[in-house]
């Protein structure tokens, strides 16, 4: 059965590149700079407990929600580790990323990215000793 896994997290990921047949419009980012993020509610809502909790109501069709607190990019890093499990994590962008997996209640994520971060700042140490 594991040897499956690899094509599941495939498509999953794909799903959320094609942008097929979803049901969830993010927008993320400020004025004028706000991106739409296109997602499916039972991914979301699979994989966390604050996204069961937010999306309750449709409109058109479609649930709406809307983050201006946090960067396009951002977000959508955080969405596609909830659909396939892959992060792009960077010096750069881990503290982001960390405020937003704690917003989003995603424990697992954030564990990893402190990690990161603790890794990190000990390679840094080092180079600058």
């Amino acid at each position: 059965m594991a040897k499956f896994w690899p094509e599941l997290m495939n498509d999953l990921e794909q799903l959320f590149e094609t942008k097929e047949n979803y049901d969830v419009i993010m927008q993320a980012g400020e004025e004028p700079n706000v991106q739409e993020i296109y997602a499916h509610y039972l991914i979301l809502c699979c994989q966390s407990k604050y996204f069961r909790s937010k999306l309750r109501e449709k409109k058109d069709g479609k649930f709406i929600f809307k983050k201006s607190n946090i960067p396009p990019e951002i977000l959508e890093n955080i969405i596609r580790f909830l659909y396939c499990g892959k992060i792009n994590l960077s010096l750069e962008n881990a503290s982001a990323l960390l405020k937003t997996a704690n917003e989003f209640e995603l424990h697992s994520l954030a564990n990893h990215i402190q990690e990161f971060l603790i890794d990190n700042q000990k390679k840094l140490s080092k180079i600058m000793l």
